[in-house]
């Protein structure tokens, strides 16, 4: 093997990609080939459970080492609905729950199905502290506003996800949730000195660590009173912190390359330098596109010959994925079968299982919903982000599939006929569903003109609720909106499914 193709392998280990297929396609064939380190799966890559056992059977015999990872973090953060994954209702709603036991049980119930699809790294849980009302990313994604309830349930969730043999990741490190801007979409900047970075949002962190989670996944935030560097490029955020005030000898891996915050400023090859000089040791490059990630390894590997990278870290960057592979390989081969997709069937089917019974808790928990006649329910909310969520039912569907009597309506992102709801429900009760209402303006004013005609109607909130209302969900996951769907149902004495 010459020096150039040594080192291309070396720097295609430490690749994290997505692809666009439910099935190996050439360019990913050639990648296995080539040393590729890890795959990211999205629905695109998913028809049913047998189809994705099938396929990631095929990744791992091409590439043994592989490491096969998913973002699949409950609520409406899920991948793997079509390869019949447990339901979990997120983390928001666990945190409102405050039963760390029944959030260790969704991981594991959650983490042994990905475990029996082949899959050995969860990129879950989300360890940010929700702080600004403001904040259009993080929100029902989060255990919550305190810290200290956030670090309980992340250390939960990841014994439960670890326990299984499967990697967990706490991110996204040092924090999202106080920023006003989705690092996706642009420039997401955390103004806070570090001392109030440290007090309000590290310590989960270092829980984390200190528990042993696999992987931290670093954001694209910037913190201009630190560095004014997004951290995923940020030596003082990634090797100075991280590694050396935390201790955490784990895997550092980007979140994806490709959003806003790093591909505008750098592009994803620049980005992706700039990521491993820092000190990352994965680079997450989701987006499809084997040219780009090709143009990523150019780049890193001209880094080197010029000096700007030292091979000797990237081989330990690789080593540590190994080390981590080989640790949960271990733990696999000593637990045995754990049920789900490693029994060789699909999850609890229906509305059973662990993630269902959290999300009829934190449902119950907060809800004040009245009596209801024959309800007409009106679902308002936005359409899910590309590559990131699950769009499921609405909750009117579900309403009426649990209540013969209901109507539902519903607008994702649009305008909707408030004659034709207001004439529908003109002797029933009317519930208006929205989602984050405070941030979407158009949400407001439908909600603001069927009050005007129905000032007792029903509010009920699918997001992270700002005002008081007759009943949240948190989230808008399966698990959410089906917990929320069966208490409208009782309050209107329909049909409940058990």
């Amino acid at each position: 093997m010459s020096a150039d193709t040594s080192l291309r392998r070396l720097l295609r280990s430490l690749l994290v990609i997505g692809w666009d297929a439910p099935e190996l396609t050439d360019p990913l064939e050639h990648a296995l080939e080539g040393g590729l380190g890890g795959v990211i799966l999205h629905s695109r890559n998913v028809t049913d459970v047998l189809q994705l056992r099938t396929t990631l059977a095929q990744l791992r015999k091409r590439q043994p080492e592989l490491v096969i990872g998913v973002d699949q973090e409950g609520g409406r953060i899920s991948h793997l609905t079509r390869a019949d994954c447990p339901e979990s209702p997120g983390a928001a709603a666990l945190g409102v729950l405050d039963d760390v036991r029944a959030t260790r049980d969704c991981a594991a119930e959650l983490a042994g199905h990905l475990r029996g699809l082949g899959i050995d790294a969860s990129y879950s849980p989300v360890v940010d502290v929700q702080s600004d009302p403001r904040n259009p990313i993080i929100r029902t994604r989060s255990f919550g506003g305190d810290p200290a309830l956030v670090q309980r349930h992340a250390l939960a969730w990841i014994e439960g996800t670890q326990s299984t043999g499967v990697a967990a990741c706490a991110k996204h490190f040092p924090g999202h949730g106080a920023t006003a801007v989705d690092s996706h979409l642009g420039d997401a900047v955390d103004g806070r000195d570090w001392a109030q970075i440290a007090e309000h949002d590290l310590d989960p962190f270092r829980a984390a660590i200190d528990a042993g989670t696999a992987q931290i996944m670093t954001s694209h935030v910037r913190f201009p009173r630190v560095d004014d560097l997004p951290a995923t490029v940020s030596r003082r955020l990634v090797t100075d912190i991280a590694r050396g005030e935390l201790g955490f000898d784990g895997v550092i891996i980007t979140d994806a390359l490709e959003m806003a915050a790093i591909a505008e400023r750098w592009g994803v090859p620049e980005g992706a330098v700039r990521a491993l000089a820092a000190g990352a040791d994965q680079l997450c490059i989701a987006e499809p596109d084997p040219t780009l990630h090709e143009a990523a390894l150019d780049a890193i590997q001209e880094a080197v010959q010029d000096g700007i990278l030292s091979v000797t870290r990237l081989e330990e960057s690789s080593a540590r994925i190994r080390r981590m592979h080989q640790r949960f390989r271990r733990v696999r081969e000593e637990t045995g079968a754990v049920g789900g997709a490693d029994a060789g069937g699909a999850a609890a089917t229906g509305v059973a299982g662990a993630g269902f019974a959290a999300a009829r808790g934190a449902v119950a928990a907060r809800s004040r919903m009245p009596l209801l006649e024959a309800p007409v329910v009106v679902d308002l909310y936005r359409r899910p982000k590309p590559a990131l969520e699950w769009d499921g039912s609405d909750l009117g569907t579900l309403v009426t599939e649990r209540c013969r009597a209901a109507i539902g309506f519903r607008a994702q992102d649009g305008e909707l006929d408030l004659a034709a709801v207001l004439r529908a429900a003109t002797t029933r009760s009317l519930i208006v569903a929205t989602q984050d209402l405070s941030l979407h303006p158009g949400q407001q004013r439908i909600l603001a003109s069927l009050q005007e005609s129905r000032p007792d109607l029903v509010h009920v909130e699918t997001g992270l609720p700002d005002r008081p209302t007759a009943l949240n969900s948190y989230g808008r996951g399966t698990a959410n909106l089906v917990a929320a769907a069966e208490a409208i149902a009782a309050a209107a004495g329909g049909r409940v499914k058990p």
